[in-house]
């Protein structure tokens, strides 16, 4: 018997005694770890046959599942600058060959599962999509726990769309049976989301009893509010709404969306007696959610008039908000701000230090006075910009001889290229080590960016996947998707921004009548996206979007003039990262004051201390 076949039959031992048993939980990112161990130990001891099966193995689990995406469910666990772990790509013919052998060897579910799933996706054998399904939910079961749901879930999510692809309806009944067996038997005491989710893969498949569900859902909701869980008894009485919808039962669903509006409000309640600040943001996504259900103007004037007292008492309070960093740090500097933090946290963290990163308009000006002082030359002389086809892109005029316009321009250039100097330095010493540091710790999913965008005044009803996609692509270094759907998205963003404040975004083309959209220089230069942004907010966005003097990125990409490097610059990344903070900003203002609630709280502090910390402040 030769080492090949010597390794095909001591499977059950590699897997088994040497893997499955010893790893700390029945997952493929646990396994992977221990596959490559062992593979490890095999190469010291010549075993070479032995170490290129575990070695396979450790590839294959080592991959991360994203059941969203039908067709590329798998991608790498770690994404660094200059490598990544494995991905599906990377195995050849003969590995899959190899798989192909001993996929139905394999006693465990959860390995067995992924191999089935590997194997139908590279190589479409429906019997393996079939094979995946049955052990997704095999696995599923294994480790299923309603407090931590995400992962069992995650792997029902994938079988039950795997079903839904092949149009398999023996499949889909066994998914849909699973389901409901689940959902029957935690009769909502599951603490968290489980029964949401589940729920979510019923409506997906277009099955369930919606007047049962529609209860279920409703006393969830209801017992979530009694003990003041807002998001929860929000997503339920959300969920609730969509099995009224299913059964065409209309003022059902209007009540249950009126309720789920309504805990924004309560939760505000709540959140005032420690900051107005929190509770002006919380009554923001309160106003949004009310406005998307439509008819509501009068409910939305009174909380609009009580949002604007929370602003102003919150005045203080937002000063106090402070993001102490030094972009001269070292990149370990920022990785260690975001080390260990739940992904929520970590994201909000970011969004804090761009912020804290992003210069005035009067720093920018400064700083180009001073540039004029030191390299008079540089600032002085006329400069061209050519692409990469030796073409005058941009001119700067000299300031020398000018008129006041000429001068003007010149300064404005420089500005830009400070500004696009800050990009950068934020880019590398923030944004990219912290995407990496979250890439690591977490497995990024794109319902945990839905919830960032989910009833945000920044997001346009029906526009929520978009940007949570669009997010997402940053975070797996697919910097073309990030920007090919939140430049515009962000643009349609800002025109319904204005909208919703009363400004009129379009023109009236005469004489054939038809209406067309302002565009972003426009839209970019009117006072009234000024009091919604402040002004240097707003000349970073033309600086970085829309000036020919600047990065113009918007203008690029819209007429095809960026290569696929321009897509992974500074300026593009930075970009990305600037519309995750605006996502994220409510959010931040409430957990930063929430942590200096619990701070102040676990301190108890003396009257010496208390003052202390009032003078810091």
């Amino acid at each position: 018997m030769n080492d090949e076949e010597n390794a095909e039959e001591a499977i059950d031992e590699l897997i088994l005694d040497g893997v499955i048993k010893s790893s700390k939980e029945r997952k493929c990112s646990y396994y992977a770890t221990a596959f490559y161990e062992k593979a490890n130990e095999a190469r010291k001891d010549s075993k070479d046959k032995e170490a290129e099966l575990l070695e396979l193995f450790g590839a294959a689990t080592s991959l991360a599942l994203k059941p969203e995406f039908i067709s590329h469910p798998f991608s790498a666990a770690i994404i660094l600058d200059n490598s990544r772990s494995a991905i599906l790509e990377d195995f050849d013919e003969a590995q899959l060959e190899t798989l192909f052998g001993l996929v139905t060897k394999i006693s465990d579910a959860e390995l067995r599962s992924r191999i089935a799933d590997i194997l139908w996706t590279r190589k479409h054998d429906y019997k393996m999509a079939e094979l995946a399904i049955d052990s997704y939910l095999e696995s599923a079961s294994v480790i299923e726990d309603p407090k931590k749901w995400s992962s069992g879930f995650t792997r029902i999510e994938r079988a039950s769309r795997l079903a839904k692809a092949l149009n398999n309806e023996s499949k889909q009944a066994l998914v849909i049976s699973h389901v409901e067996e689940i959902i029957q038997r935690n009769e909502g005491e599951d603490p968290l989301y489980f029964s949401e989710r589940l729920m979510k893969i019923l409506i997906d498949q277009s099955v369930g009893d919606a007047e049962y569900y529609s209860g279920l859902s409703r006393k969830i909701a209801e017992k979530a509010e009694e003990k003041a869980e807002w998001s929860r008894a929000r997503a339920y009485y959300e969920i609730e709404a969509v099995w009224h919808n299913r059964a065409d039962n209309n003022e059902s669903e209007k009540k249950a969306k009126l309720n789920a509006a309504e805990t924004y409000v309560n939760e505000s309640e709540v959140a005032k007696n420690n900051s107005f600040g929190v509770a002006a943001s919380i009554l923001q996504k309160a106003i949004e959610a009310f406005r998307r259900i439509g008819n509501m103007d009068e409910r939305i004037i009174t909380l609009h008039s009580t949002m604007l007292v929370y602003q102003k008492n919150s005045l203080e309070e937002m000063q106090s908000i402070s993001v102490e960093i030094d972009i001269s740090k070292e990149v370990e500097m920022a990785t260690n701000r975001v080390k260990g933090l739940p992904f929520h946290e970590a994201l909000f963290e970011l969004a804090k230090m761009i912020a804290a990163n992003a210069p005035t308009k009067t720093q920018l000006k400064r700083e180009a006075e001073e540039k004029a002082v030191d390299h008079p030359l540089q600032y002085f002389l006329e400069r061209t910009s050519i692409n990469e086809k030796g073409k005058v892109v941009n001119r700067v005029p000299s300031p020398i001889g000018g008129d006041e316009i000429a001068v003007a321009e010149a300064l404005k250039a420089n500005m830009f290229e400070q500004l696009g100097l800050h990009h950068s330095s934020c880019v590398s010493a923030v944004i990219n080590p912290i995407r990496r540091q979250i890439n690591l710790e977490h497995q990024v999913h794109i319902r945990y960016l839905l919830d960032i965008v989910k009833n945000n005044p920044l997001v346009p009803e029906g526009r929520e996947y978009l940007f949570a996609r669009g997010l997402y692509a940053g975070f797996e270094n697919e910097f073309e998707v990030a920007v090919s759907i939140l430049l515009p998205q962000f643009e349609n963003a800002i025109r319904h921004l204005l909208e919703q404040r009363g400004s009129i975004t379009s023109s009236l083309s005469s004489p054939d009548g038809i209406q067309e959209e302002g565009g972003l220089n426009k839209t970019l230069n009117s006072d009234e996206i000024t009091e919604i942004f402040g002004e240097n907010t707003v000349f970073e966005l033309q600086g970085l979007l829309d000036d020919r003097l600047g990065a113009n990125l918007r203008n690029r990409f819209a007429h095809g003039l960026m290569s696929h490097r321009d897509f992974f610059s500074a300026d593009v990344v930075y970009f990305w990262g600037l519309v995750l903070r605006f996502c994220c900003w409510p959010y931040v203002i409430q957990s930063e004051e929430q942590r200096k609630k619990d701070d102040k709280e676990q301190m108890q502090p003396t009257d010496n201390m208390a003052s202390d910390i009032e003078n810091e402040e």
